[in-house]
């Protein structure tokens, strides 16, 4: 017994040691290969415009799962591993440019699927079968974008919150059976996605939204009631002494700053105008303008990420041609520092939201972006230099650019679909623990917060376990030595 036990503890020993190197050894050289890893028979051409795309472990097998939307709209999920349909919605039309959301809506422990049909209705799936939990009623008009998810209220059910370009504000609250819808009615236009942080320090999740007017709505989750009203406009001309209409389009990105453990907010008007406010207060951190050409096509967008070394949240700015790294800072006098930045050619500009990764392992994220020329960028976070540039002329990526072991193989890659339909990978040689997700769908989660918050398995933590296990087995090798000799003994002396 003793002997079987040193074995299982050794095992142990053993898979700590690979899920320590796995998450923090470095390559000495970088590489990177792109290829089609399932090809879509779609039959139209080079005519795909916007897709989505999710990746997570749906079925429990402890591999990474993809969800996407082919040419039709139609929702379809594949295993990671085997390239299989798990299950696919024939009847069930996401429209065009509506990111897919996962979320735990049923507390299995795994994720479902979130998605918005052609019917006005938001419906959930199971992830795992695609059989459909719940759906809304019909939410009327045109949807702004994906809806978030959160406990709201604080009943242990997770609830929802969509919004549909006309003002409305739908919120659904969990129950045991079903969600119990509310609408909140307002005067503005909604073109922007929800995001969900507690805004005002109590404690609760708040939902907070961009208009079209330049305002922003902050709503108490828990009692659905709009609790302020944020003037962005009039913070932009604070700031600047421009009092043009600043429109918000996209979610409002929201981290750490200024290290003091309060949320604070990032919030980015489709003129390339963004503001960090300070949480609770909302006092204003830094103003920052990035270039833009065309507010009506230009691809803006912002997420928190590590770039330096002071484990404080820094920020990254991304407009048509234009990347720009502001670094966060806990010292008040260094409020705004421009890290770095990067410019591409003025013949190709940027389309995808950003992504963030760790390929180097050095606690700087990497920067991904991709091109209307057909481009995938990955840049150094620490410097903003071009680490890879792959590329596919005139095929562009219409999808969100995610990172994953997909495959089971222990390397990050990343997943997107290019204007053919197909499902591309950059396969990479940088060590991840298996079956990891970095950044798994179009914000990185299921609040809209465009945070990278992937951390991997601490050195630090992984040593003091090994250590243990190596104690433990040296006492049990002990015993069993010991144990050993007293047999020995016994049947030399009788």
């Amino acid at each position: 017994m003793s002997l079987i036990f040193s074995l299982i503890m050794l095992g142990a020993l053993g898979l700590s040691c690979k899920i320590r190197n796995a998450a923090n050894d470095t390559p000495d050289e970088l590489k990177f290969f792109e290829e089609i890893w399932y090809q879509n028979d779609s039959g139209q051409g080079n005519s795909f415009e916007h897709a989505s795309l999710a990746l997570a472990d749906l079925t429990g097998d402890g591999k990474v799962d993809l969800i996407y939307t082919n040419y039709s709209g139609e929702l379809i999920a594949l295993d990671g591993v085997t390239k299989e349909m798990i299950w696919h919605k024939k009847q069930f039309f996401v429209p065009t440019g509506v990111p897919i959301v996962l979320a735990d809506l049923n507390m299995n422990g795994l994720k479902d699927v979130l998605a918005v049909g052609q019917d006005s209705r938001l419906h959930a799936f199971d992830g795992s079968i695609g059989a459909e939990i719940w759906l809304s009623p019909i939410l009327g008009g045109i949807i702004s974008g994906p809806p978030v998810v959160a406990d709201l209220n604080n009943d242990g059910f997770k609830d929802v919150m969509i919004c549909s370009k006309s003002g409305q504000i739908h919120i659904g609250y969990g129950d045991i059976f079903e969600l119990k819808w509310k609408t909140i009615e307002t005067d503005f236009t909604i073109n922007s996605e929800p995001s969900v942080a507690d805004a005002d320090g109590d404690g609760s999740p708040d939902l907070i939204v961009g208009t079209e007017e330049g305002r922003v709505l902050i709503i108490n989750g828990s009692s659905g009631v709009i609790s302020k009203v944020f003037d962005f406009t009039e913070e932009v001309s604070k700031a600047t002494g421009d009092l043009t209409k600043k429109s918000i389009t996209n979610p409002i990105v929201i981290g750490d700053l200024n290290d003091n453990g309060d949320l604070d907010l990032l919030i980015g008007s489709a003129t390339g105008d963004f503001i960090a406010f300070e949480g609770p207060g909302l006092n204003r951190i830094w103003y920052e303008n990035l270039p833009v050409e065309n507010e009506k096509n230009d691809n803006l967008s912002a997420a928190f990420g590590r770039f330096n070394e002071d484990q404080v949240d820094d920020v990254v700015l991304v407009s048509r041609q234009t990347v720009r790294i502001i670094s966060g800072s806990a010292d008040p006098k260094l409020k705004k520092q421009i890290f770095w930045e990067h410019n591409i050619g003025a013949d190709d500009f940027f389309t995808t939201p950003v992504t963030l990764a760790d390929f180097d392992k050095n606690n700087s994220n990497e920067v991904i972006l991709g091109s209307q020329e057909g481009s995938i960028f990955i840049l150094n976070g620490e410097n903003g230099n071009i680490i890879s540039q792959t590329h596919n002329a005139q095929n562009p990526v219409i999808s969100p650019i995610l990172a994953a072991d997909l495959g089971h193989d222990g390397y990050l890659d990343l997943l997107f679909i290019r204007k053919d339909g197909n499902i591309y990978k950059i396969q990479s040689n940088s060590p991840i623990q298996e079956n990891s997700v970095v950044w798994g769908q179009s914000y990185n989660n299921e609040r809209n917060t465009g945070k990278y918050d992937f951390r991997p398995p601490s050195p630090l933590k992984f040593d003091i376990l090994m250590a243990i296990f190596g104690c433990m087995f040296l006492v049990i090798g002990l015993l069993t030595y010991q144990s050993y000799i007293s047999r020995r003994k016994f049947f030399l002396e009788n």
